[in-house]
């Protein structure tokens, strides 16, 4: 199990490290890298999983307009799935042209890179959209891996101390897409991954119904409140 605890450490920088910022050599990234050298299950770089990984950009003189092309930022992404509340939208010719490379389609893997980084969901529509700079969308190889059993190993704490250790603090957290494909992943069987997935959707169902019952208590409770008021 992976400790929590802050405590000081040092680290002796050699002419072959690459890395200044001292988080990098945080001493729970040792314990992470033991324990996801599992015997059990091949463990492979993210860059050995996909055919495919690009960030999205931002044109200096975009100009969103209120029926458009969904232009998703990291705010849009989270570890529950998407957000489409509050969505930029450009126009269509600059998603056709500048932003032809950044295009989605139903299906891609999309990895926040900048603010919250790591947050991983599959895109689930069947509509035009494309990305900013601050996310990734990302195509997998998918005779060695199941989507879903990836995002969710994105999402997990093994996966948010992955992205932790890559990150860079300045203004806001971010990473780039050649720090991402050096995420290790634990890659069981195509066969155990899926099952992996259908527990998991289980407990999220479950989780679900509970959110849904919680949600009509809280609306009960006030009734009777209320009603209890205006006697």
């Amino acid at each position: 199990m992976i400790r929590n605890e802050t405590h000081s450490f040092f680290h002796f920088i050699d002419e072959n490290d690459n890395r200044l910022d001292y988080d990098y050599y945080h001493p729970i990234f040792e314990e992470l890298d033991e324990l996801v050298n599992t015997e059990y299950f091949d463990v492979l770089e993210f860059r050995e999983l996909i055919s495919n990984i690009v960030s999205g950009k931002t044109p200096k003189n975009k100009e969103y307009i209120e029926n458009g092309v969904m232009f998703l930022g990291a705010g849009n992404i989270s570890e529950y799935g998407l957000n489409l509340d509050n969505v930029d939208r450009i126009d269509y010719s600059l998603h056709e042209s500048t932003l032809s490379s950044s295009q989605l389609k139903e299906g891609d893997i999309l990895i926040t890179m900048a603010g919250t980084i790591g947050n991983a969901t599959i895109f689930n529509q069947n509509l035009d959209a494309n990305i900013n700079q601050a996310v990734a969308k990302v195509e997998i190889n998918s005779e060695l891996i199941n989507k879903e059993y990836l995002v969710k190993y994105l999402n997990s704490k093994w996966g948010k101390l992955n992205f932790r250790k890559f990150q860079h603090e300045v203004s806001q957290p971010n990473i780039n897409l050649e720090e991402i494909k050096k995420l290790k992943i634990i890659v069981p069987p195509l066969d155990e991954q899926i099952k992996l997935v259908n527990m998991f959707q289980e407990f999220e169902k479950k989780a679900e119904e509970y959110r849904k019952l919680e949600k009509q208590c809280w609306k009960e409770s006030f009734n009777i409140f209320e009603s209890n008021l205006s006697k």
